[in-house]
């Protein structure tokens, strides 16, 4: 079975807004055809479970584990039509199933919970969104509603701290301030505090962000008298992987470029890395995830841009439209 929490971020990405302001390249056809092979063939599994589900309720609808089947039919029928590019929205009665399930007190609440992310999801796939943030805000909000509709619960912050994740500038900071002071889980502060650490660290000089870190004075001393790149890909992510390789082009003659994978599995990061000759080196191999300088930059999502000048100071150049004319200025 497919494992739930990620499949949903799956459709978190496969849903998204791309940032309009953020420097745009051609994703190459033969990973499109993979991304779409990869939905078409998770939709037809999802709806092979469905029907599994469906099956065995027709034959004993008063069965013992009929609501946890009753679950997994509408969640995967819920899933499987996200992915589906022809529709612009779930069906009305596949919707109309997920809310009753949603409001059903014999459903566990994280099951619940992760039905009423999902219809949030569906209702934005069925909407227009002009820009990035206009789509921001819808999640936003759509955020908001779920903590109301679950309130005392931590995991209920979850969808918010996604938000968080995949915002820019002042919102990233704004959400990441305010999930520190939530009634929210440990783990989920502490994936806050890494976001504020994103939104704070450009204008900081480097060393003063990395003096205390195991691992940062090497690298402060190899960004001193030169320009220092940081960029972050995964194998998994097109667009991140088009951005880095232009870096190629766009870095200065002279400049430190690392490459930072943020993907679990390293072998195929390196290997990866060098088939398709990206820039620079792979800071930390294949791991940098891990790595508490990467936390403290706050170099978490995938195709993020900073560049350290010879004035020592970060600067997020991930929001700008020519980054090979942003780059050259810090000559």
């Amino acid at each position: 079975m497919i494992s739930r929490p990620v499949l949903v971020s799956l459709l978190a990405l496969f849903l998204a807004v791309p940032n309009p302001s953020a420097a745009q390249t051609a994703t190459e056809p033969s990973r499109a055809q993979d991304a779409a092979a990869v939905r078409a063939e998770t939709r037809t599994r999802l709806l092979r479970e469905a029907d599994e589900a469906a099956t065995l309720l027709a034959a004993d609808g008063e069965r013992p584990d009929a609501t946890t089947l009753r679950l997994q039919e509408v969640r995967s029928r819920v899933l499987a039509a996200l992915l589906d590019e022809r529709e612009s929205a779930a069906p009305a009665g596949v919707r109309a199933a997920a809310r009753a399930l949603k409001a059903d007190a014999r459903v566990p609440a994280a099951a619940r919970y992760e039905l009423a992310r999902l219809l949030t999801m569906a209702e934005r796939k069925g909407r227009k969104f002009s820009a990035r943030e206009e789509w921001l805000a819808a999640r936003e909000a759509a955020a908001r509603q779920l903590i109301r509709d679950f309130p005392g619960v931590d995991f209920a912050y979850d969808e918010l701290l996604a938000v968080a994740a995949v915002s820019d500038g002042p919102r990233a900071l704004r959400l990441a301030q305010e999930l520190a002071a939530a009634p929210a889980s440990p783990a989920l502060k502490a994936h806050a505090a890494v976001i504020a650490n994103r939104s704070s660290a450009p204008g900081q000089p480097l060393p003063a962000v990395l003096a205390d870190l195991p691992g940062g004075a090497p690298l402060v001393e190899r960004s001193r008298d030169r320009i220092l790149i940081f960029y972050t890909w995964t194998p998994d992510d097109a667009r991140s992987m088009d951005l880095a390789k232009s870096l190629a082009a766009a870095a200065p003659p002279e400049a430190l470029v690392l490459g930072i994978n943020l993907g679990p599995e390293a072998s195929r990061a390196l290997a990866l890395a060098r088939e398709t000759r990206l820039p620079g080196e792979q800071l930390y191999g294949a791991r940098a995830h891990d790595s508490p300088v990467v936390r403290r930059l706050g170099l978490t999502i995938p195709s993020q841009l900073y560049a350290v000048g010879r004035d020592g100071l970060i600067r997020d150049l991930t929001a700008s439209a020519d980054r090979a004319a942003a780059l050259a200025k810090l000559n």
